[in-house]
């Protein structure tokens, strides 16, 4: 009985087709076995665990009750230097919580835009620019059990994930128009 209302809500606001099931019987049968990896289950019962139980809590309070459910104990966290005071503050919390902390800024390396033969013309020329994969290799080299993300930019978000190893979770999205509050 809910689930037609909801629909008919968000057809009402949204401007894009809503998929909410598929006759893709392939996809749906390797969505299921893929569910049924042993991480892929831990990440999902944990979400569970902390999704029933989100509506009393913050996002960084959400974040420790996932890693804990997750059983890491090493939790990395890959950061955007303009974030330094909020992630000292996030290392606090997750070592009172009895994590062991690595952190690993962007601009490490002093990677420059000529380096990566990059081209975008509103970045000046000696610009050190943000080095998202060594990020993840490091934390890698860590062996980081989970990976949280402070305020990456776009795009070199998705280079971190899709180089780390450990699960990656995104704490704080970097907005500076809304003061990182999309």
């Amino acid at each position: 009985r809910m689930l037609p209302l909801v629909i008919q809500k968000l057809q009402g606001v949204l401007d894009a087709p809503l998929q909410i099931d598929s006759s893709n019987v392939k996809a749906i049968e390797q969505a299921l076995r893929l569910y049924n990896e042993p991480e892929n289950h831990l990440i999902m019962e944990s979400a569970a665990i902390v999704s029933a139980e989100t509506v009393n809590s913050t996002r960084v309070q959400d974040t420790i009750k996932f890693a804990s459910c997750m059983g890491a104990s090493l939790v990395g966290i890959a950061t955007c230097t303009a974030m330094l005071r909020e992630t000292r503050i996030l290392t606090e919390l997750l070592r009172k919580a009895g994590f062991e902390v690595q952190v690993v800024g962007c601009k490490l390396e002093s990677n420059m835009k000529a380096d990566l033969n990059i081209g975008a013309p509103s970045l000046a020329e000696d610009c050190v620019i943000c080095n998202p994969i060594m990020q993840a290799l490091l934390l890698n080299d860590a062996k980081t059990d989970l990976n949280i993300l402070m305020g990456i930019c776009v795009g070199h978000d998705a280079l971190f994930c899709k180089y780390s190893n450990a699960p990656a979770v995104t704490l704080v999205a970097k907005d500076f128009m809304t003061v990182h509050n999309p």
